[in-house]
Order: C-alpha cells, then structure tokens, then sequence
C-alpha cells in the first residue's frame, strides 16, 4: 500500500503522529466521504482501519496472488493432485508490463 501511493518511508513513520492525514486525505478523494476510523461502519473504513491497525503476519501473504499459491499449497499438501489453477503469467517488473502493453497495441 505504501508503494503504490508513492510515500516514503519518513512519510510513513511520521503519519501515526499526525493521525494519518494523508491516507484520509486520499481516501476522502477516492471515496467522497472523510473516512471514520473511530468506529468503522462501512467496508471501506473497515478495510482502512485493517491496513493501518491490524498487524497479522498473515495478511501481507494472502494479498500477494502469486505469494499465496505457496501458502495455499502448503496447507492442502495432504490433497491429491494440484488444486490451483495454472497461471497464464506472472509479472515480475512494471517495464515488462509496459513492454506487453507496446507489443500489443502495435
């Protein structure tokens, strides 16, 4: 999360001092409405108040789709045969994706 909208990492040990101004800034702009992390009623504040709060080792695994296929195959070893689906790709840099995304339109 942190990546992906572009913060650095003074940024973020800053931002519990000042009661995350910028994430509610950003969720105010996407969502319409100034998040209420006190009391979370809506899936959106509640998923908010995860990211922020909740600190399970668990959840950066099961996020990442490709990390998961691991964990997964981990738990069902006791399964006969391969229970996930194959994968068509993976993409391991954003230049790739651009680079796919050229090849395609030209």
């Amino acid at each position: 999360m942190i990546r992906a909208l572009g913060r650095t990492p003074a940024a973020v040990t800053l931002d519990p001092l000042l009661g995350y101004p910028f994430l509610k800034k950003e969720f105010r702009h996407r969502v319409g409405y100034t998040p209420n992390l006190r009391n979370p009623t809506t899936f959106n504040e509640k998923s908010t108040w995860r990211k922020l709060y909740e600190r399970d080792p668990l959840l950066p695994l099961v996020a990442d789709k490709y990390k998961v296929r691991d964990y997964v195959r981990e738990r069902l070893k006791h399964v006969e045969g391969d229970i996930l689906i194959p994968l068509l790709y993976v993409l391991i840099t954003l230049r790739t994706y651009r680079s796919m995304i050229c090849r395609k339109i030209t």
